[in-house]
């Protein structure tokens, strides 16, 4: 039986979280992803005076409580944050010691400024600044479990396949399709 797992993923904008995290949440049986992209969605259009911090802290706090649902369910989480937020990693370390869960991150970076341009230049809808900063560090809580990989030259595979050997899961089944729990339980 697989171990109960909160894997935090972190990174900035185009260094493959998302991606790395509908692989994981096909191929850790039982494994939920969470977001809190649906979060800022849901309150900028339910509560369009909430803004800044004060969005972030609700949105956060939302897809935290809905990380505790699924762990309190005997399913293991992908929570996908660019982590930047202290709250959101003692959150996160919290809410697994409570249900007994691991607690690990897996940060991943993108070196090639160029590499990393290009990604984002390839999404949909979305503007991220070409100065973005590279080297803002994620708020890994002190003492946990902490892998980084550096995506620029890796296909998916391969990402997974570090982070799978990393977790203890290296010859864990992918599943058809990831579930999403952006949306609640």
């Amino acid at each position: 039986m697989a171990p109960l797992l909160y894997v935090q993923l972190s990174g900035i904008p185009g260094t493959g979280k998302t991606t790395l995290q509908g692989s994981l949440v096909r191929a850790i049986p039982n494994a939920v992803a969470i977001d809190k992209d649906y979060d800022m969605a849901y309150f900028g259009e339910h509560l369009p005076d909430l803004q800044g911090d004060d969005l972030a802290e609700a949105a956060y706090g939302r897809a935290l409580g809905r990380a505790d649902d699924a762990l309190r369910s005997g399913r293991s989480v992908i929570f996908d944050s660019p982590l930047y937020r202290e709250f959101v990693a003692a959150g996160g370390a919290r809410v697994a010691a409570a249900r007994g869960a691991e607690y690990r991150v897996v940060e991943l970076r993108c070196a090639d400024r160029q590499t990393l341009q290009a990604r984002l230049d390839g999404r949909p809808s979305r503007n991220y600044p070409a100065n973005a900063d590279l080297s803002q560090p994620s708020a890994v809580p002190e003492g946990a479990p902490h892998l980084i990989i550096d995506t620029t030259d890796l296909t998916k595979a391969e990402v997974l396949t570090k982070a799978t050997e990393w977790l203890g899961l290296s010859r864990v089944p992918e599943r058809t399709a990831p579930q999403d729990l952006s949306r609640g339980l």
